[in-house]
């Protein structure tokens, strides 16, 4: 079964990016990491949480449970998407 089975829905993970709201405010490469991710700030914020400074690396890097693609990869289709966020959400915070 594929990760994006599982996504929570929209709502769901808007809520969940919204927890981060604070340590976005401070997060020193809003501007790149928003550039990398499509201006997508609900997906912007948790990945600037969990991965700080190394967004720029993870978001290049090949992922296995992301079905052996990138994060970026993700960000181009629907599904890709949902599977990030399914990812990013199954993280502890």
């Amino acid at each position: 079964m594929q990760l994006e089975q599982y996504y929570a829905g929209d709502q769901e993970f808007q809520e969940y990016s919204e927890k981060f709201i604070e340590f976005w405010e401070t997060f020193e490469g809003k501007e790149r990491l928003l550039e990398l991710v499509g201006h997508d700030l609900i997906i912007a914020r948790p990945l600037a949480y969990h991965l700080e400074e190394s967004y720029e690396k993870w978001l290049h890097s090949t992922v296995p449970v992301l079905d052996n693609g990138t994060p970026l990869d993700c960000l181009q289709t629907p599904d890709g998407i949902k599977r990030l966020k399914t990812y990013l959400h199954r993280l502890p915070y």
